[in-house]
């Protein structure tokens, strides 16, 4: 098994066997290296190591378990094992990620383009994208999302997370949508996919500026045509659970869930208008696209049907 690994996909009960003490030395070293090539998995082992009940999930300090997560590789000295909380939390939810099955995965990123103003990247419908750039710093780009870049300075189109590493005096910059990000080593995520109204950044470490705006770990920035608000103590681990595949809509409306859904199953979906400023309250995670639009359809109380990519959504 342990030859089948890589740095981005782990059995979960490779991870049971770590928590609890149980792995080989060679299944450890597998787990201590996928730590370390991507925060978002030190994150999801936090998230883990701290649930020992699905009540536990609902209630873990997820913004402190990112900040522990971000700044190394968990190191404990007596691992211990977590109660089997998979079935409380219901078999159509599941439970913190490890890797996804089969329909949305994380592809090692590759330049679509090389042209003189730089490297263009991308992430398909259905799939994310982790890229390495030529500085050391780390990129998961989100479905959907093209990413252009040239030396240390991004163009942005959709939303991606980064992990600047630090070069004095050569800051780090993502333009999006008009708002202009500005960094010289953290862990940030900006969202500003075509068609949105407004450009979100949020910072899980560090420190960024945001056009005339200073944000610290734990802040998120909304930048409009009418300015920009920040909002402290935001849910970082929320903003951010995309990266370890999870999709996550805590009290948003329908209308502006669809687009993600859509990007995220590669589907097309169309509701009624009625259905439209309902709120949406769940999470997707190894659902395939036909589970997903079902779970969909049970939270907001109305009928759904699936013809190839194309989804209705209609009110009971």
């Amino acid at each position: 098994m342990i030859d089948d690994l890589n740095e981005n996909h782990l059995p979960v009960d490779l991870i049971d066997r770590y928590l609890a003490g149980e792995c080989t030395p060679a299944e450890e070293a597998s787990v201590r290296s996928w730590l370390k090539a991507d925060a978002a998995n030190r994150v999801t082992l936090e998230l883990l190591n701290t649930a020992d009940s699905d009540s536990a999930v609902r209630n873990i300090d997820v913004d402190a378990a990112l900040q522990r997560a971000l700044r190394g590789p968990a190191q404990t000295s007596a691992p211990r094992r977590r109660n089997n909380y998979w079935t409380g939390i219901g078999a159509t939810l599941g439970a913190v990620v490890i890797a996804l099955a089969g329909f949305q995965y994380l592809a090692p990123g590759k330049s679509d383009r090389d042209t003189p103003s730089g490297k263009t990247y991308s992430a398909k419908p259905g799939q994310r994208a982790s890229i390495k750039l030529a500085d050391g710093s780390q990129v998961t780009l989100a479905p959907g999302t093209t990413m252009r870049v040239s030396a240390r300075t991004v163009d942005l189109s959709g939303e991606a997370v980064f992990a600047v590493v630090h070069s004095e005096g050569n800051p780090f910059i993502v333009r999006a949508n008009g708002a202009v990000t500005q960094v010289l080593g953290t862990t940030f995520g900006v969202r500003a996919y075509a068609g949105d109204k407004s450009v979100r950044v949020a910072v899980a470490e560090g420190k960024v500026a945001v056009n005339s705006s200073v944000l610290v770990a734990g802040d998120a920035a909304i930048v409009s045509a009418t300015g920009t608000s920040v909002q402290h103590e935001a849910n970082i681990a929320n903003i951010f659970a995309w990266t370890s595949g999870r999709l996550v809509f805590d009290k948003v409306k329908l209308r502006d869930a669809i687009p993600d859904m859509e990007r995220w199953y590669g589907i097309t979906i169309t509701a009624d208008e009625q259905l439209l400023d309902r709120p949406v309250v769940t999470a997707f995670q190894t659902e395939t696209a036909a589970e997903a639009v079902r779970l969909l359809s049970i939270t907001l109380g109305a009928t759904s049907s699936i013809h190839g990519s194309r989804v209705t959504l209609t009110s009971n």
